[in-house]
């Protein structure tokens, strides 16, 4: 007994020995003081001694840039690829020093794998940009090839995504960091991963309304594509009216183009990868142009018209651009989509027109803005209904004043052409009925509106004169 009491005495101090000289070689080397930890090594100083954090050595010389400790340590044979509590490496640990870019090589030329992946999912690259660290990010994402005893090349995949599906260029836009986001793209980084909040790194720049890096994503073929559409069916072009970004929203739609053939046969293509299609659907057939108009955003609305958004496309229940303007009453908004409009009588699923619910809604700016366009005064909804039977039950005076007159704003070449032919404008037609058989005129007498009917009578008059 008294002797395995003894031996268990001579290993109880040979032990606490070594966890001594170990503390003493990290402490050392915290303290970049090369020869103590060369003659502590020596006298046998556990190299991939890891203390209550779990650092070894070759992790604090890492984090701190101590090359020459590094190197001796990696001649030592350490364990390159140690992990923290975290399961982090030494090279994880450089990269997220600012000190520690100048061992990156080093590390690598000694295999240690830069693809690793800490409990967060998170490589030595990811951590290099979270970080801020240009000269890490070069080192890890250089296309130089960094040889293994293997023979293959030794660099980082740049794509390699966390836990939460976010690679090194999403992080970098997210955290504004353009020479690093730059520098990644250069490289080769996919910028059409998606993560698990189903984003690009597109459309993470523009969740963030940063403009620059919307323009830097945009700015070479085959990087950003910005017609992707996400689960919702939605395109960036739409987050970014949603957010009511206008610079982002130009520089989405500016049309960018790529040379296609070679010498006086090049030309060029419009890149429609890299130009967002204002007329793309959501899963609930909205637009960008729709979002931006119930936003009421005039100065978006412009600029989605100009490079080619459709007013006249209808959501899932008919309704087109130009009637959710007029529900939302912006008259500046309706004096802009009537321009690019090629159709003012699109009906919706109760087979009414623009020109009805402007005449529903009382709003006689725009029912006089539509009749000057162009809008038919004589259409019919499901029930055989016209806007002068709508204006005539709510008994609004200047309304069916407005109807009745119908000037139509003509230019100089259908006036011409109607001089020449002496084809007469057909004017409203006052006595139609609908599925019951009434008239404009029955509705107003049965709501009690004397002036509409009144007024109405003597239309019928002057009309049966003509």
């Amino acid at each position: 007994m008294s002797k395995l009491i003894g031996l268990c005495t001579i290993f109880t101090l040979i032990y606490g020995e070594a966890v001594f000289a170990s503390t003493q070689l990290i402490n050392a080397v915290e303290s970049n003081d090369i020869k103590k930890v060369e003659s502590l090594i020596n006298d046998g100083a556990d190299i991939n001694y890891r203390d209550a954090d779990k650092f070894t050595p070759l992790m604090h010389a890492s984090r701190r840039g101590y090359k020459k400790i590094v190197d001796l340590l990696l001649k030592k044979k350490v364990k390159v690829d140690a992990v923290d509590a975290k399961n982090r490496t030494a090279l994880m640990h450089a990269a997220m020093s600012p000190s520690g870019w100048n061992v990156i090589e080093l590390l690598l030329n000694n295999k240690s794998d830069p693809n690793n992946q800490d409990i967060d999912g998170k490589t030595a690259l990811i951590h290099a940009v979270e970080q801020g660290n240009l000269k890490a990010v070069e080192k890890l994402s250089s296309l130089s090839l960094l040889k293994t005893m293997f023979g293959k090349t030794n660099k980082a995949n740049r794509d390699l995504r966390d836990n939460k599906g976010w690679t090194a260029l999403m992080y970098a836009v997210y955290l504004g960091r353009k020479d690093i986001a730059n520098r990644l793209l250069w490289d080769g980084a996919d910028a059409d991963k998606v993560n698990e909040q189903d984003q690009t790194a597109l459309e993470i720049a523009v969740d963030q309304e940063r403009n620059a890096f919307v323009q830097l994503l945009l700015s070479q073929r085959y990087w950003a594509k910005a017609n992707r559409q996400n689960k919702q069916g939605q395109t960036v072009l739409m987050k970014a009216v949603e957010k009511e970004s206008t610079d982002v929203v130009k520089t989405l739609i500016t049309k960018k183009y790529y040379k296609e053939g070679t010498g006086n046969n090049s030309h060029l293509v419009l890149d429609r990868d890299r130009t967002a299609d204002p007329n793309i659907e959501d899963l609930n057939r909205k637009t960008a142009l729709m979002i931006a108009v119930e936003k009421g955003n005039l100065k978006i609305v412009t600029e989605l018209v100009k490079s080619g958004a459709d007013p006249d496309i209808q959501d899932k229940n008919r309704k087109t651009i130009l009637r959710l303007a007029v529900e939302k009453g912006n008259l500046e908004i309706i004096k802009e989509l009537v321009n690019y409009s090629k159709n003012l009588n699109c009906k919706d699923y109760n087979g009414q027109t623009a020109l009805m619910l402007a005449v529903s809604k009382g709003n006689v700016n725009l029912v006089n803005l539509l009749i000057e366009k162009g809008a038919d005064v004589n259409a019919r909804d499901n029930n055989d209904k016209t806007a002068l039977m709508f204006a005539a039950s709510s008994g609004k005076e200047d309304i069916v004043r407005s109807l009745l007159e119908k000037k139509k704003k003509k230019s100089a070449i259908k006036k011409m052409v109607s001089k020449i032919t002496r084809k007469k404008e057909e004017g409203i037609d006052i006595n139609a009925k609908d599925k019951d058989g009434k008239t404009a005129l029955d509705y107003a007498k049965e709501a009690g509106h004397t002036e509409v009917v009144e007024m109405l009578k003597v239309a019928a008059e002057v009309k049966k004169k003509k």
